[in-house]
């Protein structure tokens, strides 16, 4: 997620598209198999993501065919939104327990806080108050991951997406993340009340880090490919179509329903829209990077730890439970459910008890 990605982009008809430059390890074995519009995709197709994963194409007329219970192979703990450092508090949790996560600003981005809603709740006043006005509604917003169909008004036909550039980019490349894959979106919140002088933290109410969405990937896109084509006209809005001529800047588009097992019945990216306990990382009672998570998060024996945490000594562990000192900094922390295979029933569970579909409120936002 980047804040800003350099000068306006050019018109469509000012572009020479180009073939797809994707430089990472861990797609070079893709490229062949790149379609005309520079999207991976997921087929049914004997072809393997070179990490032994099911990979597949983008079809020509811009149709995929999802293989029916496809396992994800990478399961990421992403963390977005505001933070102490971007933006610079955390994100609410209202009065009636709902959550949202505040984007980080962008400052000469088409959309801009004011634009936010979140129910009757204008969130660039949210974000005026809690930041004590170094943040205006008329601000610019980085809308990333853009998840909520009821953020903005949406063009016909657009999907959940999510955008990434650089080393974080090239992280997730070199750990063979793909379609199929999932990322479990994460973020700083805190409660809030509204009082008569606007909206304000809950005294010694704690910061927690806490899960708030996800989105499972359909297809892979490389930004300066897919910019001139007309199919791509619901996405140009991103801001990761302001900057062009770096490779590195990739589109994640999440699948239409996710397609993890058949009790699972909701979108493929979305939000969680009530905090819950069970949503949170935190653990009780511990500063907010001090995680408490599934035992089987353990990195027993040879197997590989979530990426960015590969001391051990930041682990340990009791008969319920593995606990983490998380890193401070990096966004897209990988975990291989090939080597923890709970992973797939963990997330479905997460989804099936607080997902809430990415179709909810299309009709109204459409424009």
């Amino acid at each position: 997620m980047v804040a800003a990605l350099g000068a306006i982009a050019p018109t469509v008809s000012e572009l020479t598209l180009r073939p797809p430059i994707m430089s990472a390890p861990g797609i070079q074995g893709l490229l062949a198999h790149t379609d005309a519009v520079g999207c991976l995709g997921f087929l049914d197709s004997g072809f393997r993501r070179n990490d032994g994963g099911d990979a597949g194409i983008v079809t020509d007329d811009f149709e995929t065919r999802p293989r029916r219970n496809m396992k994800p192979k990478k399961l990421i703990l992403s963390r977005k939104g505001f933070d102490s450092a971007s933006g610079g508090c955390p994100s609410p949790i209202f009065p009636d327990g709902t959550m949202y996560s505040l984007p980080i600003p962008s400052y000469g981005a088409s959309v801009a806080y004011g634009d936010l809603r979140h129910g009757g709740i204008e969130i660039g006043r949210v974000v005026e108050d809690l930041t004590r006005r170094r943040i205006g509604a008329r601000d610019g917003v980085h809308l990333d991951p853009d998840v909520r169909p009821d953020a903005i008004r949406r063009s016909a036909g657009w999907q959940a997406l999510f955008g990434q550039a650089g080393q974080a980019h090239s992280h997730l490349a070199n750990q063979g993340v793909g379609a199929g894959d999932v990322f479990l979106l994460f973020g700083l919140f805190r409660r809030v009340e509204e009082l008569l002088g606007g909206w304000r933290f809950v005294k010694d109410a704690p910061n927690l880090h806490v899960l708030w969405g996800w989105l499972q990937i359909e297809q892979v896109c490389q930004v300066d490919v897919i910019r001139g084509d007309g199919r791509f006209h619901w996405a140009f809005y991103h801001d990761h179509f302001r900057g062009c001529g770096n490779p590195s800047n990739t589109l994640y588009v999440a699948t239409q329903r996710l397609d993890l097992n058949d009790a699972v019945k909701v979108s493929g990216a979305g939000v969680f829209p009530r905090f819950d306990e069970r949503l949170v990382l935190t653990a009780p009672d511990a500063p907010v990077s001090r995680w408490r998570l599934p035992r089987w998060f353990y990195p027993d024996g040879n197997k590989t730890p979530l990426t960015y945490h590969p001391d051990r000594r930041r682990w340990r562990r009791d008969n319920r439970h593995a606990y983490l000192q998380s890193v401070g900094r990096g966004q897209e922390f990988v975990l291989d459910s090939r080597q923890y295979p709970e992973a797939v029933d963990w997330v479905g569970g997460l989804l099936s008890d607080f997902g809430a579909s990415t179709r909810e409120g299309m009709a109204r936002r459409q424009g």
